[in-house]
C-alpha cells in the first residue's frame, strides 16, 4: 500500500512499533498503547491493524499519537481547507458560532470576525455612555446613519428659491449657454436688439446639468404648485418637449406636448398624447420672454378638456412687465428657476466677462427697450 500525506498504512506502523519496542523508547500517545504494542512482528501488524481501524492510532514521522476524539475531528472538518467527503474536494465555508457568552459580552470571534472588518464606518474613538462596547461589527459606537432614500428621483426639498436661483445661473454660465455681447447686439426674428442671448436646448447635451435641473423644477413645481395638484404635464412645441418629459417622468405623470398650430394633415392633431378631460395640467416650457406665445398653448389645452393654471419654464427674461401679467389676466401662474437678474449677480461674481460688458447688460436689463432702439432694434418684445 502507499503512503498518502505522511500518514502511514498499518505495514508502517507495525515496521515503526517494531523499531521502537527493540529501541525501547518509542514515542506514544498513552500507556496504554505502549503496553498493548510489544511483542513479534506479526503481533506489531495485527495490533497496528486493530487500532487504525478504531482509528485510535496515527503518527506522523515517528511520532506516535492518539487520534483526536470525534467531536473535535468533526469541528476540523467544518474549517475552510477540509474537504468535503463527496470527493469533491471543494472547501467547506466557515460555520462558526460565537458562544452565547461572548456574544453577551459583545466580542465575537471566527467568521463574525471577518465580517466586522468588512465594516466601513471609521472606528470611534470611545463607546458612547451606556454601550456595551465590543467589536465594531456590533455598530454599538453611535447611532446608525439615516437610510438613503431608495428612489434616485427623491425631490430636492432642502433647497430655497437663492440657492436653486443661484446654482441654475452657475450651470448656464458653466455650459456656455449664455451669451453677452454689447459691441455686437444679438437680433432676434421679432428685430429686437439685445447684448444677451441665452440657448436653453443646449443643456440637453449635458446629463449631469440636466438631471441637476430637473430635480430643482421638482422641488420648486411641489414647493409652488403642490404634491398632488397636477394630473399631467405638457410641453410646448418644440424646446419645452424634452424638459416636459423629463419633469413628467420624475413627478410620474402622463406627458403630452402641444403644437403651435394644427399640423394640417392627418388627424389634424395640436396635442400629443393622451388627454384625459379634465386633467389638471402644467405647461412646461425652456423659456419666456414676454409670455405671449404661452397664451397660445394654453388655450389649445383649454380647448381639448384640461384644466391650465400653472406654467413652468426654466429661465424667465424678467425684464418686461407683461410677462407676469398677460399669464395672470388667463389665471395662470408663472414659475422659473432663474432669470437675468440672477445671472448677471453670478456672472459678476464669478468673473466671466468683462466690467465693460456687464455694465452693458446691466443697462439692458434695467431699460430693453430704450437700448434696443438706441442699437438699431425693435421696442417691443415677442417671443
Amino acid at each position: 500500500m502507499r503512503e498518502s500525506k505522511g500518514w502511514s498504512t498499518a505495514a508502517s506502523v507495525a515496521r515503526r512499533i517494531g523499531a521502537a519496542s527493540n529501541l525501547g523508547g518509542w514515542q506514544a500517545g498513552s500507556t496504554k498503547h505502549r503496553a498493548n504494542l510489544s511483542g513479534s512482528p506479526s503481533v506489531h501488524l495485527a495490533q497496528a491493524r486493530q487500532l487504525l481501524r478504531r482509528g485510535s492510532l496515527s503518527f506522523r514521522g515517528t511520532a506516535f499519537r492518539r487520534r483526536a476524539p470525534p467531536e473535535i475531528a468533526r469541528r476540523a472538518q467544518r474549517s475552510p481547507g477540509a474537504r468535503r467527503p463527496d470527493g469533491r474536494g471543494k472547501p467547506r465555508p466557515p460555520h462558526r458560532r460565537a458562544s452565547r457568552k461572548a456574544r453577551k459580552s459583545g466580542k465575537i470571534a471566527g467568521y463574525a470576525r471577518s465580517e466586522a472588518a468588512r465594516c466601513r464606518r471609521p472606528r470611534p474613538i470611545g463607546p458612547p455612555p451606556g454601550s456595551h462596547g465590543g467589536n465594531h461589527a456590533s455598530c454599538a459606537a453611535g447611532p446608525a446613519p439615516a437610510p438613503r432614500s431608495s428612489s434616485r428621483n427623491a425631490p430636492m426639498t432642502g433647497f430655497d428659491r437663492q440657492t436653486i436661483s443661484d446654482t441654475t445661473a452657475k450651470m448656464l454660465l458653466e455650459v456656455q449657454a449664455v451669451h453677452f455681447n454689447a459691441d455686437k447686439p444679438f437680433i432676434f426674428t421679432s428685430g429686437w436688439a439685445s447684448p444677451v442671448y441665452i440657448d436653453c436646448r443646449k443643456l440637453i447635451s449635458f446629463p449631469r446639468v440636466r438631471r441637476g435641473l430637473m430635480e430643482m423644477a421638482e422641488a420648486t413645481i411641489l414647493r409652488d404648485v403642490g404634491f398632488e395638484q397636477i394630473d399631467a404635464v405638457a410641453g410646448g412645441e418644440t424646446a419645452g418637449i424634452p424638459f416636459a418629459a423629463w419633469i413628467a417622468d420624475r413627478m410620474m405623470l402622463p406627458m403630452q406636448y402641444v403644437r403651435k398650430k394644427p399640423k394640417g394633415f392627418g388627424r389634424n392633431a395640436q396635442i400629443e398624447g393622451y388627454l384625459e378631460e379634465g386633467s389638471r395640467v402644467l405647461l412646461v416650457e425652456d423659456l419666456t420672454t414676454d409670455s405671449r406665445s404661452k397664451i397660445n398653448f394654453v388655450n389649445a389645452l383649454r380647448t381639448a378638456g384640461a384644466k391650465v393654471n400653472h406654467c413652468f419654464v426654466l429661465f424667465h427674461y424678467d425684464i418686461f412687465k407683461e410677462s407676469v401679467s398677460v399669464l395672470k389676466d388667463i389665471d395662470v401662474d408663472l414659475h422659473a428657476l432663474a432669470t437675468w437678474w440672477d445671472v448677471l449677480r453670478v456672472a459678476k461674481a464669478s468673473g466671466y466677462f468683462e466690467t465693460k460688458t456687464l455694465d452693458e447688460v446691466e443697462k439692458f436689463l434695467h431699460a430693453p427697450a430704450e437700448w434696443s432702439a438706441a442699437h438699431g432694434g425693435a421696442t417691443g418684445a415677442q417671443e
